[in-house]
């Protein structure tokens, strides 16, 4: 009786099916390996063979049977799992950018706003339309580059007006601009969405303009737009 089971055994692994993984057979069914899952993604399966080399395989060589066994082991679960968590995290993370996108637009609104009650406050020219009026005089731009302008009590004198300069950096939204000689503006909130278009080395006019909050304008040579800014100093 125990010579029989032996026996049996015996025929079992020495029969076609393999006691070794699996039988795994190429699309073109040229191909045939005896070997077991390692691993899968969604472009390649890893088998390892009797003699332990694992072998990488890609997914459009295998055989529909093949395809069918991998989608349902664990090894196919495990790396579902994984892309899911990872899909999950990086949702988290453009959420994130979204939500902080989001602040920064309501704020620049809020600023605009502001802006908007400021001059209404003051009955004065929108900036928009002065500069446009500036814009289509450019003999005005050039008598005024020396004028001093009007500033409120805490803002200081920017003693660089006139020509030569140019955009070293910026932030994103356009809210500060730096010029190359270290000198640091505020952009007024109506012309942020020019200015956050600016590109480093962009030329730049530096002008006087009769506003108190406001008391200069740069004027960008290679794109021909105006911002209202205050001078907020230079680093050394």
């Amino acid at each position: 009786m125990k010579n029989a089971i032996y026996l049996l055994i015996f025929s079992m692994c020495v029969a076609p099916a393999s006691c070794f993984g699996r039988e795994w057979v190429s699309a073109s069914g040229k191909h045939r390996r005896d070997a077991e899952l390692i691993s899968t993604t969604r472009k390649v399966v890893k088998i390892r063979s009797q003699e332990g080399k694992i072998i990488s395989l890609a997914w459009g060589t295998l055989s529909g049977d093949d395809k069918s066994y991998v989608r349902s082991s664990k090894q196919f679960l495990a790396f579902r799992v994984k892309e899911l968590e990872q899909q999950l995290k990086d949702s988290r993370h453009e959420l994130a950018e979204l939500t902080k996108s989001s602040r920064a637009l309501e704020k620049q609104l809020q600023e605009f706003k502001e802006e908007k009650q400021r001059l209404a406050a003051l009955q004065v020219t929108p900036p928009n339309q002065r500069l446009l009026q500036q814009k289509r005089q450019p003999d005005n731009l050039n008598r005024n580059w020396q004028q001093v302008p009007i500033r409120g009590a805490n803002q200081q004198l920017y003693g660089n007006v006139g020509e030569g300069h140019w955009v070293k950096s910026k932030t994103n939204d356009g809210t500060v601009v730096v010029l190359e000689d270290g000198s640091t503006w505020k952009i007024n909130p109506l012309g942020r969405l020019d200015s956050g278009l600016w590109l480093p080395l962009d030329s730049i006019i530096v002008l006087s303009n009769p506003d108190v909050i406001h008391p200069y304008r740069l004027v960008n040579g290679d794109d021909d737009t105006i911002v209202e800014a205050a001078y907020l100093g230079t680093a050394n």
